[in-house]
């Protein structure tokens, strides 16, 4: 349903571009095709999907029309499907190399789920996901729709990447860099030295920390440590990559996936 949606409002939009001016022109063209579709008949979830987590088949409850499989708590512009944390579930977090497997009902219930009057229908987590497919259906992939034909589809963990953090909301950050900018006697070098003792105790890389120590010690020119403090203490260490096997496409920039398997005939 969700990817249906989607590919009808890219379909609609490619035939005529002059309706779609602004986001909030295509927000109500995306309603529009919305409504329309719950009154639509649609062929339930279970009758069409195989779900595997980890290996585990996963029985899709009888009423869902639309399958999100999630790495971050924001779907459609914000929405969280997965909800507030419970007891049985682990909490949802981008950085743990796992996915979130979550259910719609219907287009009235991603409505709700859009407006944060209800949250969508947790069907499981893991760290590989496989779905398979005996008959063609429509998907979308953050928001790029497309035609999924007869296939089997597994979905894991591939890497992770460095990101940028807004330093001007780091205390520590600024704390550190009016010390170098003031830094032009031994006292003031030893306080700095003092100060990155303390961050040795929070959430900053000892080597990174051990590094500006030795350059406090024995360089003197501070405009040389704002450049060295600037490379070196936001630093995340490189991504450790797996072997990258020939079978493996592009799927997001996070996540990569087999390619398709045939079911024809299977």
């Amino acid at each position: 349903m969700d990817g249906k949606i989607c590919l009808d409002f890219h379909n609609f939009r490619n035939k005529n571009p002059e309706l779609f001016k602004n986001k909030y022109v295509n927000y109500g063209w995306y309603g529009a095709i919305g409504l329309k579709s719950a009154f639509t008949h649609w062929t339930p979830l279970s009758k069409v999907v195989v779900l595997r987590i980890d290996g585990q088949d996963i029985k899709l409850p009888k009423k869902l029309l639309a399958l999100v499989i999630l790495n971050i708590p924001s779907y459609g512009g914000g929405a969280d499907l997965w909800g507030k944390n419970s007891g049985y579930w682990k909490k949802q977090a981008i950085d743990d190399r796992m996915l979130e497997v979550v259910g719609l009902r219907g287009a009235f219930h991603m409505g709700q789920v859009q407006s944060g009057i209800a949250q969508g229908r947790r069907i499981g987590q893991g760290r590989t996901i496989e779905i398979s497919i005996e008959n063609e259906i429509e998907a979308q992939i953050d928001g790029e729709p497309f035609k999924m034909k007869s296939c089997s589809t597994v979905i894991s963990w591939h890497n992770q990447a460095p990101v940028l953090l807004n330093q001007v909301k780091d205390k520590n950050y600024k704390q550190m860099k009016k010390l170098l900018q003031n830094y032009n006697d031994y006292e003031k070098r030893e306080n700095l030295l003092t100060y990155i003792e303390k961050l040795e105790k929070a959430n900053y890389a000892n080597e990174d920390l051990q590094f500006l120590k030795e350059c406090i010690e024995n360089v003197d020119n501070p405009t040389h440590l704002l450049t060295i403090f600037d490379q070196r203490i936001n630093r995340l260490p490189p991504p450790a990559l797996p072997p990258k096997p020939k079978e493996w496409k592009k799927f997001d920039s996070a996540f990569r996936t087999l390619e398709h398997i045939d079911l024809d005939g299977v």
